[in-house]
């Protein structure tokens, strides 16, 4: 009867074994199956992640850790479910030798749920991989993020700071923010949804500040270029118009009005290229305050005055030349005459042999 007895319970704790058993095979079932995608059908996503850049470095969350961390514990939670019941023969006391193994043991050891759990742990392996490829994709974007103001500044004043530079970060930085304003906010990366807004207002704050920059040194360095203009012109038309008060000065002058009309042409030359700039400004529709635009539509009027200043000068220095040159004959002749006139004393004053 004991016998009987110990078999009836060892066929309903197997029943009981294999009802678990399919439960958990079930369950790893649907979970491998809602993780898995297949790339030519669209499906569900299992889970919604948001993308943006803190401390310049891509941050996911959740993160991959995280997600591993949840679908791993969906494995273990079947294990401590099954942990809980103990056999039915171990319950009802049976001998030792007609006592089955734990459920617990059942599962990890059956061969169906020990493929269902590599394949679970195999599409959370090919999603990290996919979320590396998709850090990637942003990554290209890098030194929006990584670059600081000051490298920013610095690579921009080691070009030649002419309109063209200006024109081509420009152009740069708007066709980037184009492109990323066009990328799609939802995306979907293998069995999880990417929300995309985040990271890309975060990439568009960056691309605003480094434009902004860019615009803010084109404009210092325009209103610099223009005010040394006038500076020179003002400090040199100045200068050259003293009028010299010995010859020492006068060949100073002279020497200092040589060099300006040398140094003319080239300034002149150079002037193209600091109303390109101008010309980009109100290309960009970049506000620029009333005393500047007055210089730039002045300029070529200040530059013909300041030609005439010097003409005038090169005048005046002539004229000055020339006053030196009599000034100079005339102390010539006077020298003459006070020679004469000591030669004749000292002749005259000269003793004799008839003096003595």
């Amino acid at each position: 009867m004991a016998t009987e007895w110990n078999n009836y319970v060892n066929i309903i704790d197997d029943m009981l074994a294999t009802a678990f058993l399919t439960s958990a095979r079930n369950s790893l079932t649907m979970v491998c199956s809602t993780l898995h995608r297949e790339t030519d059908i669209a499906a569900s996503p299992v889970l919604v992640m948001e993308s943006d850049i803190n401390e310049r470095i891509i941050e996911l969350n959740p993160n991959m850790q995280t997600i591993s961390v949840l679908i791993r514990g969906i494995v273990n939670k079947i294990q401590s479910i099954l942990q809980q019941y103990p056999r039915i023969g171990n319950k009802m006391k049976l001998p030792k030798g007609q006592q089955s193994v734990p459920f617990l043991k059942v599962f990890r050891e059956d061969i169906e749920c020990i493929d269902l759990v590599i394949n679970i742990e195999a599409e959370v392996i090919h999603q990290r991989e996919e979320i590396d490829r998709y850090i990637s994709f942003w990554n290209c974007h890098r030194s929006l993020w990584e670059t600081t103001e000051s490298t920013f500044i610095k690579r921009l004043k080691a070009t030649d700071l002419t309109a063209d530079v200006f024109e081509c970060f420009i152009m740069y930085y708007s066709t980037l923010a184009d492109d990323i304003s066009f990328i799609d906010a939802i995306s979907p990366v293998y069995f999880t949804l990417m929300n995309q807004n985040y990271i890309k207002n975060s990439i568009l704050d960056y691309i605003e500040k480094w434009q902004t920059l860019n615009i803010k040194i084109l404009l210092t360095h325009s209103f610099y270029l223009i005010r040394g203009i006038y500076r020179y012109m003002r400090c040199n038309s100045k200068k050259i118009m003293i009028t010299p008060r010995t010859l020492q000065e006068s060949l100073a002058a002279k020497a200092y009005f040589e060099r300006l009309m040398e140094e003319a042409p080239l300034k002149q030359a150079s002037f193209p290229k600091v109303l390109d700039l101008f010309a980009l400004l109100d290309k960009y529709q970049v506000d620029i305050p009333d005393e500047i635009r007055q210089q730039v539509e002045s300029l070529q009027v200040a530059w013909m005055d300041y030609l005439r200043k010097l003409g005038e000068a090169d005048e005046m220095l002539d004229n000055n030349r020339d006053e030196f040159k009599k000034i100079l004959l005339h102390q010539a002749e006077k020298f003459k005459i006070i020679l004469k006139e000591f030669l004749e004393d000292f002749y005259l004053k000269l003793p004799t042999a008839a003096n003595m």
